[in-house]
């Protein structure tokens, strides 16, 4: 939504961290990318935002009736860090529901630009990790929803539902480990649609390691 909203949050972040040289926490690159905007948030999306959250964007303050600009100054920000990070062993986890309603692009078997739905139902995330004394880190993150898919007509102002609605399930596993020797990480997605004409689904699944070879698999079907 925003570039520039997100630089300076990892900026502020930074500099609570203490981490930063105190005399110059930081700088800014030459131009390096495309200035003053970079990509667009369709209107579609935009136009479903709250109000507070367009202000933020930099945005028009009402509805769009076409893509808008994602403002974008070309810059990068340069941290100086001199400091560490202190070392505190102990596991964490984290749980949490999303409930989602919104007007995205189809992400499975698209019939082109105009190919919308709404998205809508709860997406469960649990969480967990461990820092050892030594400095090594193990995550795993597993993310799980039954949701509600209904096709909508994009040009219509506001997205009005196309077609009728189907279940989609999807499912995610992240997992991975780091330390002073080594360094691996796993992930496996899946969508899985069921429709009149069959099964649409997307499976992938990415490994990397610092000992080991590297491999990506995808699988799709489309009735």
């Amino acid at each position: 939504m925003s570039w520039e909203l997100a630089q300076q949050l990892v900026v502020v972040d930074m500099i609570r961290s203490g981490l930063l040289d105190p005399t110059t926490p930081y700088a800014l690159s030459d131009v390096i990318n495309d200035a003053p905007s970079f990509r667009t948030i369709p209107e579609a999306i935009y136009n479903g935002l709250p109000a507070e959250l367009k202000a933020l964007t930099g945005g028009p303050a009402g509805d769009a009736s076409s893509p808008v600009p994602i403002g974008n100054d070309g810059r990068a920000t340069i941290l100086n860090v001199t400091g560490n990070a202190p070392l505190t062993a102990a596991p964490f986890a984290q749980s949490f529901t999303l409930s989602y309603n919104q007007v995205v692009p189809k992400p499975l078997c698209s019939d082109g630009p105009l190919d919308w739905v709404l998205v809508s139902g709860p997406v469960e995330l649990n969480r967990t990790g461990s820092l050892d004394a030594s400095g090594r880190y193990e995550y795993q993150t597993r993310i799980a929803g039954h949701l509600t898919v209904t096709p909508v007509d994009i040009t219509a102002n506001p997205p009005a539902p196309s077609g009728p609605s189907y279940s989609a399930e999807v499912g995610d596993i992240q997992s991975g480990a780091t330390d002073s020797r080594s360094s691996w990480a796993l992930a496996e997605s899946k969508r899985i649609a069921p429709q009149k004409g069959g099964t649409e689904f997307l499976m992938t699944r990415l490994k990397v390691a610092s000992g080991g070879a590297d491999s990506y698999r995808s699988q799709a079907q489309c009735p």
